[in-house]
């Protein structure tokens, strides 16, 4: 058996990976194999991270086994994904998918700010993030449903927004198929790949606009993974972007609950973006924590050290 998380992006890919790294040998126990990924590092020190995908591609589990892979870059590419997928069966070897998804509006707006965060977007706000890519994300989401029944796949699918509180209890549990989860160790006591604050989502965008993309290194990612427990800001569009976008998505994720479980269907804002968020206003003052500035001199640092030693 192959159970492949797909993702997708925004729905604690991240903080999953770093409990399956760090739970490996008690899975193994369990009958479940976490094969090793090149990420593994990141996903032990409870750092961002890709998971072990890259295994997909080599990967020759046997026929009595159960392998785990997880990696929500396989949402995203989807052909190259359903390749390896049609070659897994065709070896005999029987395929379930995984897939999280996430209300829509926490879900485009967290996915602007990490297009931000990591993506080098610096000039397009979050109004008009979310009228050029609501019906992108939901289509996604209705192909890998679809492919996955036209093709007898099982497709297991688990709403972030319902289980965010207990994500790794119900992931396990509801996705992996384990009866019994009382022996692993969840490590709640901080976060996996935070979203940011609205003073780093502006240094990072100005960090864009200069540098590029490549700037996240040295900026969000070393705020996320050195200041995790940072509490972030939610940024909400505005109302009359998020009614418009609210009504002409509608549709389409009606269409996507048709195939859901009642209790897993996506609603537009179950996470209450628009009540606890607020509007981004870039010229307000920044505010760096003591911890938030030694964590970006310290990535400066470490840049300069390895760009000298080239």
């Amino acid at each position: 058996m192959l159970i492949i998380h797909i993702g997708m992006p925004k729905t604690g890919s991240s903080y999953l990976q770093s409990i399956a790294a760090k739970n490996r040998d008690e899975l193994s126990n369990m009958g479940i194999i976490y094969p090793h990924g090149r990420n593994d590092y990141a996903a032990l020190a409870g750092n961002i991270s890709s998971g072990n995908g890259d295994v997909l591609k080599i990967l020759s589990p046997k026929k009595d086994t159960t392998n785990l892979l997880s990696n929500e870059l396989f949402f995203l590419d989807f052909e190259k994904t359903i390749a390896h997928i049609k070659n897994a069966i065709k070896s005999g070897i029987p395929v379930r998918l995984v897939m999280l998804t996430r209300d829509l509006l926490p879900l485009l707006c967290s996915m602007w700010q990490q297009t931000i965060k990591r993506g080098g977007l610096h000039n397009v706000d979050i109004d008009h993030y979310l009228e050029a890519h609501a019906r992108t994300w939901l289509a996604m989401i209705l192909r890998w449903i679809h492919w996955c029944s036209a093709n007898n796949v099982p497709l297991k699918t688990l709403n972030y927004s319902k289980v965010k509180n207990e994500l790794a209890q119900n992931f396990f549990k509801e996705c992996v198929g384990l009866k019994n989860i009382g022996s692993l160790q969840f490590y709640d006591e901080q976060p996996v790949n935070r979203s940011l604050t609205r003073s780093e989502i502006v240094l990072q965008q100005i960090a864009n606009e200069y540098f590029g993309k490549a700037s996240s290194a040295q900026v969000s990612d070393v705020l996320v993974n050195q200041c995790p427990t940072v509490k972030a800001d939610i940024i909400r569009p505005s109302t009359e972007v998020a009614l418009r976008v609210h009504d002409y998505t509608r549709p389409l994720l009606n269409r996507i609950n048709h195939y859901l479980p009642r209790t897993q269907q996506l609603a537009f804002d179950g996470e209450n973006v628009m009540q606890l968020g607020r509007e981004l206003s870039p010229d307000e003052p920044l505010i760096f924590s003591r911890s938030q500035l030694t964590a970006l001199l310290s990535g400066l640092q470490k840049h300069d050290k390895s760009t000298s030693s080239q």
